[in-house]
């Protein structure tokens, strides 16, 4: 399911890598990729590559955002992957603009 932000908002998005009985586990490597960053930029959050703010850039649209990270520590790899879709809609409005058509006689 799709997290759906207006054109004006950021959210904090983490991971949390598990073992298969739920405990805390290390990964290296990790990356956070936007599929579309006219829509959605990323920065990491003060040195935590767990974690990203998702900054919508003021483009309306659809991007994906992926973490991928190594859970195999030292020699070897074993890549684990984590997906959030995130769709941009605009805001409320907040002003009006009066347009006008070309003068004409009557």
């Amino acid at each position: 399911m799709a997290l759906i932000l207006t054109d004006n908002q950021k959210v904090l998005l983490s991971v949390t890598p598990e073992s298969a009985a739920h405990n805390a586990a290390a990964v290296e490597n990790p990356k956070w990729i936007s599929s579309d960053e006219s829509v959605l930029a990323l920065a990491v959050v003060d040195g935590n590559e767990l974690a990203v703010v998702a900054l919508t850039t003021g483009k309306l649209g659809n991007a994906q955002v992926t973490f991928t990270a190594d859970a195999r520590i030292g020699e070897g790899e074993v890549f684990l992957t984590a997906v959030q879709d995130i769709t941009v809609i605009a805001g409320e409005a907040v002003s009006l603009t009066v347009n006008a058509g070309v003068p004409e006689s009557k």
